[in-house]
Parts: structure tokens; C-alpha cells; sequence
């Protein structure tokens, strides 16, 4: 801000003063949000938050996404005995969700679900994690290519993040891969899957054990889920976002704030 000779543009891409792992630098955080700057936001649950906390007029820009990227599976199929399940983020980070997903395999195998767990983060696995003994396989720093393929290769994506997610990346991936996904009900997975997905009562384990095998044991579900993936991922492009910001700057160098 002191250096800058025109408008400043603060990108949120999740309100961290919201995050427990940020607790102690919390009103650092709203101090930097107080700032007058022109506030940008990935998704409108963001641009509301802001806005509850004082930030008026956030303008939402929306996610970057090359739908390319992550094509639907050719011939996926919905008649396998044993599902694999995809579980995506970090362990540690609450607001991921996965410990609570985590239970919720262990519930639903506990009921004679067949499930097979795979899960892929950006670190390894902590200790604890391992104890509990669900995961078949766990794939650390993996790479675009890679990650279409698990797309395309599993039966079902869990997506349990709290709401202060502020956009959940593999949701979109999923989708557009044609794989069938159960999402936590938080206003950022319903603004990018919106009819495309089946919902469990966030945070709650035992809601997701039931809806996991209810949907693990149904191919049409999965199968209706999976043909209306891909059209709700197309709502995101680059090119879209990439307006947005201009449009944003222009505006911005006209009133010169």
C-alpha cells in the first residue's frame, strides 16, 4: 500500500482470519483486510463473508479452470464390487474434513460397505493417520497427468471441507472427470456442483456413512451423477476469470480508488 501509486487489489481466495491454524495472527489478518484495497473474490460464499465482516462491494471473479485438463473417464463403469473412494487434502488442516471422512469409511465398512480408500495430499501421511489403518493406497506431490488419471480411475470422490474452504479445486476436477462425488452441504461445494453432486450434513460422520452407502450401493445414482459432472465444470473457465479482472482493473483506473 505504501509504495503503490494506483488502486491495490486484495485477491481472496479464503478468509484466513477465519482458519483456526491462522488463530494467532488473526488480527493481523483483519488488519491486512482493512486495508483500502478493492477486494476480489474467488466465489460468492467469500464475497459474503467479507462483506459480513465490513468489506463492501467485493467483486467476485470467480476460479481459473481448464476443463481440458481433466476429461471424462472413456467407458467408466458403475458395476464394480469394491469402489474406490477418492479422498484429497491434507490431514492435518481441519477444515479439509478428512478426519471426519475418515470415520465415516470406518462406519460404513463397519456396515459391510466395500469400499477401498485411496488418498493423495501434498504431504505424507502423519502418524496418526497411519494407525488407523483405512487407506489401500497414499499418493504424495502428485503431479496433473497423474491426477486426471485418479479421476478417471476411481468410483467416487469425497469431498468433506468445512465452509471455510474457499473453493474446493478437486470438487471442480471431479466433476469435470465424469466422477461421481458426495459433498459436504457448505455454500462453496453447492455454487460449483450444485445439482451435480449428493450432500451429507457437514462435519457429521455417521450422515456421511449413510449417504456413502446408499450411493456406493446405487450405479444409477452414480451413473446420473456422472453424466452431470462435466456440464456443470464447464461453468468455469480462464477466459471468464480473466475478463472479470479486467473488467475489475478498468473500472478500477477509471475512478482511480
Amino acid at each position: 500500500m505504501e509504495g503503490s501509486t494506483g488502486p491495490v487489489f486484495h485477491l481472496c481466495q479464503g478468509y484466513e482470519a477465519d482458519f483456526s491454524f491462522y488463530a494467532a495472527d488473526r488480527e493481523r489478518i483483519r488488519a491486512a483486510y482493512a486495508l483500502p484495497t478493492r477486494k476480489l473474490a474467488i466465489a460468492p460464499h467469500l464475497a459474503d463473508r467479507l462483506e459480513e465482516e465490513g468489506h463492501a462491494a467485493v467483486a467476485v471473479v470467480g476460479q481459473a479452470f481448464e476443463a481440458a485438463e481433466f476429461p471424462p473417464a472413456p467407458g467408466r463403469r458403475f458395476d464394480q464390487e469394491i469402489a474406490e473412494v477418492l479422498l484429497i487434502g491434507p490431514f492435518e488442516a481441519d477444515m479439509k474434513g478428512i478426519r471426519e471422512a475418515l470415520a465415516a469409511i470406518a462406519l460404513a465398512r463397519g456396515r459391510g460397505v466395500p469400499l477401498r480408500l485411496r488418498r493423495i495430499a501434498t504431504t505424507p501421511p502423519p502418524e496418526e493417520e497411519r494407525a488407523l489403518g483405512l487407506v489401500a493406497r497414499f499418493d504424495v506431490g502428485v503431479s496433473l497427468p497423474e491426477m486426471s488419471r485418479a479421476y478417471q480411475t476411481a468410483d467416487l470422490l469425497i469431498g468433506p471441507s468445512h465452509p471455510e474452504e474457499g473453493f474446493g479445486l478437486p470438487v471442480l476436477e471431479a466433476l469435470s472427470s465424469g466422477l461421481p462425488s458426495v459433498l459436504s452441504d457448505t455454500p462453496g461445494h453447492r455454487f460449483i456442483a450444485r445439482d451435480a453432486a449428493v450432500y451429507f450434513r457437514c462435519g457429521d460422520a455417521a450422515a456421511l456413512s449413510d449417504v456413502l452407502a446408499r450411493v456406493a450401493r446405487d450405479a444409477g445414482v452414480r451413473r446420473a451423477l456422472s453424466r452431470l459432472g462435466p456440464a456443470e465444470a464447464s461453468r468455469f473457465t480462464t477466459g471468464e476469470v480473466v475478463d472479470r479482472l479486467l473488467q475489475e482493473a478498468l473500472t478500477a483506473l477509471k475512478t482511480g480508488t
